[in-house]
């Protein structure tokens, strides 16, 4: 009577005959009390590895291909001729432990919904080989390739004395058993329904990228991948790839290439191709360079490598991007605007809100009285400054943060704190980018918004602190995203120390249920506060908090604050009076917080959509209920802007309304020199920015609603 298989082992060899070995030896331990069928699969090798494998694994089929399938074609035969519910996929350099395959067995049979599971891969060493990952490549994720970013960390990698503080990060998640968007096929078990409704690996891929496609199309067609760190198996990386590097190096590339253009069409594949072939010209000049510096016959034969690959890719078919040059033309006269700004305000800015902080951070330190009315004006003639005149605006631990940058010379320090800006501005693309698949037409849309934000240039000429506070939003924001709770505490338990107000970011994390960063973002608050204390005392933060709460009546329908609070004071103070309209003031912030509060009650899950709606909501809603705004505040809203604006699948009203919203945010327009809309009805002219403020928390909410229905 023959009894069920319980597993295919599939065993792909080109030339590895020593390492296979090992290998079979290996899992026929590992198989220990499971019924298993191992087929090897030659990819016509030429080390006499068939003789092996008959003389010395009799139990082991073999199946002889004329020639080089590649690794998923040869596994496809592999997984047809066996017979076993599941499929394990094992590179011919990999060596199961006792018990991996018991392991990976019961893990997959446990949950049904499983689709595949993954062995823990480690070294020769025993060190962590990582293979698991998070979030599916995109085309711009081969970017810092341009710049040898992956060669640099896997050198890194390599490197002993390194390894614990680079890896720490990655073997905290290789510690646990979770679920994963894709890893490497070195030792991979999967289900054979789910290998066969995927129809197997596509075996246009010959070598490389055949497992991430594999790994995609499995979770597209609705099979979880988990990652099972009890099972272990040594792999010993690039045996058979070792034979050919320059081989490889060309199906490397063809193939990131081909998966791009597959899994974007229309412009995945233009985007992948422009920045490998850019990475392959760079690569080419630099170990030339070294070559011809050191007389390396290696450098030299991998750079003629790098250059032959990059022509065979300019040869191979793909997909363009549609409208490319007007793309480029479009973002490289963004940038050069940009660029242009930043240079005319290191020229001629006016820095003055640097200035305050400048001066009132020296003033601090001298322990001087941070709310004497005579300090602005002593301590311009002093320092020979203009800055803003008003006494202390900041939580006192702000100017204590700041004392550093009077070390420097005043402009020296403006300079520096403006190079800062860009810095972070950096730091928040790379942010909101990250692992995200935005089309090129969205990125260019994305720089236009930035890049012509008029709240932008109006903080980065008065030295303002807003870019401070959307880097730390952003960071606060990926790191609850993330699941990252003290990454995201720190961050956004430092903002309120910047800006107060921007605490309802971390009373809207509380509300939908992210407790565990709200906490600590209160923790961090109060840390930070109690430094504040211990430096300038207590007196200083209960003036502080006087001051702030005495906002000065002029204040209340100044033209330039664009909260909705101060729009209600400059249309009905003249019939109402001031008195009057505070409590209509204060109970449509209320009803503004109700909204938001109703909007974000679906609790949703960090990583999804509907979360990076919520936390932009809460972020839109601060400009709505705080009682003064300016339009450089509206700096903080380019992280809700540029997440809907990368979003697919937004209706063409909605779109519309997005653009409107940018527009109405970003435009230089300014009504506070006519007198005559100051107050009454005219005064409606002036809340262009309070309506595209109130837009774009609209699409969020619009686009939250959607998320979690």
């Amino acid at each position: 009577m023959t009894h069920p298989v319980d597993l295919t082992a599939v065993v792909v060899s080109w030339n590895t005959r020593e390492h296979l070995a090992r290998s079979l030896a290996a899992l026929e331990g590992a198989a220990d009390g499971l019924r298993v069928e191992t087929i090897v699969v030659d990819n016509g090798s030429s080390d006499g590895s068939q003789a092996m494998v008959a003389a010395k694994f009799p139990r082991v089929r073999l199946l002889q291909s004329a020639s080089n399938l590649g690794f998923g074609g040869a596994s496809n035969v592999g997984a047809a001729a066996g017979t076993g519910r599941a499929i394990l996929l094992l590179n011919s350099d990999c060596e199961l432990a006792p018990g991996a395959l018991a392991t990976l067995l019961g893990a997959l049979d446990a949950d049904a919904t499983l689709g595949a599971v993954f062995a823990r891969l480690v070294n020769a060493d025993g060190t962590l080989q990582p293979s698991v990952h998070d979030a599916l490549p995109t085309p711009w994720s081969q970017a810092g390739d341009v710049l040898f970013a992956s060669s640099l960390k896997y050198a890194l990698y390599r490197a002993p004395a390194l390894k614990p503080a680079l890896l720490r990060g990655t073997l905290r998640r290789h510690a646990a058993a979770h679920d994963v968007a894709w890893g490497g096929a070195a030792c991979l078990l999967v289900r054979r329904k789910a290998f066969d409704a995927v129809e197997g690996f596509d075996e246009r891929f010959f070598m490389y990228m055949e497992d991430v496609d594999l790994c995609a199309r499995l979770g597209a067609a609705g099979f979880r991948l988990r990652y099972v760190p009890e099972a272990v198996a040594v792999h010993h990386w690039g045996a058979s790839t070792a034979r050919s590097p320059a081989r490889m190096l060309r199906h490397a590339y063809l193939s990131r290439v081909a998966y791009f253009d597959k899994h974007f069409p229309g412009w995945g594949g233009g985007v992948a191709g422009a920045l490998a072939s850019l990475e392959l010209a760079v690569r080419t000049v630099a170990l030339g360079l070294g070559a011809w510096l050191t007389g390396s016959a290696a450098l030299g034969a991998r750079a003629e490598a790098s250059a032959a690959c990059r022509a065979d890719l300019a040869a191979a078919p793909r997909a363009r991007v549609p409208a490319a040059t007007a793309l480029a033309v479009a973002a490289a006269l963004l940038v050069a605007a940009y660029a242009g700004t930043v240079i005319r305000i290191a020229a001629d800015g006016g820095f003055i809100d640097f200035a305050h902080y400048y001066a009132f951070a020296i003033h601090v330190a001298r322990g001087g009285d941070a709310f004497d009315p005579s300090a602005p004006a002593r301590l311009n003639e002093e320092l020979g400054l203009r800055s803003a005149g008003a006494p202390l605006k900041y939580p006192p631990l702000f100017y204590v943060a700041m004392r550093p940058w009077t070390w420097l010379p005043f402009r020296a320090a403006a300079l520096a704190w403006l190079a800062l800006g860009q810095v972070l501005l950096v730091v928040t693309a790379a942010l909101v980018l990250r692992r995200r698949a935005a089309e090129p037409a969205r990125l260019v849309a994305v720089l236009a918004v930035a890049a012509l934000s008029q709240p932008l240039v109006e903080t980065l000429h008065l030295g303002q602190a807003n870019v401070v506070v959307l880097a730390l939003l952003a960071l606060g924001w990926r790191g609850a995203r993330q699941g990252r709770p003290w990454g995201a505490a720190l961050a956004l338990g430092l903002a309120v120390h910047v800006k107060p107000q921007f605490g309802l970011p971390i009373a809207a994390l509380w509300w939908i249920g992210q407790r565990a960063v709200a906490y600590r973002a209160a923790a961090v608050a109060a840390a930070g506060l109690a430094a504040g204390v211990a430096a300038v005392g207590p007196g200083a933060h209960v003036d502080w908090v006087r001051h702030a709460l005495a906002m000065p009546a002029s204040l209340h329908a100044w033209s330039l604050n664009v909260a909705p609070h101060a729009a209600l004071h400059r249309l009905l103070d003249g019939g109402l009076g001031a008195r009057a309209v505070e409590p209509v003031a204060l109970a449509t912030s209320l009803a503004i917080l109700a909204a938001v509060a109703y909007a974000a009650r679906g609790r949703p899950a960090p990583g999804t959509p509907a979360f990076d709606w919520a936390f932009g909501l809460a972020v839109a809603a601060v400009p709505l209920v705080a009682p003064f705004s300016e339009e450089h505040h509206l700096v903080v809203l380019l992280l809700p802007l540029a997440l809907l604006v990368l979003a697919p699948d937004a209706s063409p009203r909605a779109s519309v309304a997005l653009a409107a919203a940018a527009v109405l945010l970003g435009a230089r327009y300014s009504l506070e020199r006519f007198p005559a809309l100051h107050a009454g009805l005219p005064s409606l002219l002036l809340t262009g920015k309070t309506a595209g403020a109130g837009l774009l928390a609209w699409l969020l909410a619009r686009r939250l609603r959607e998320a979690t229905r």
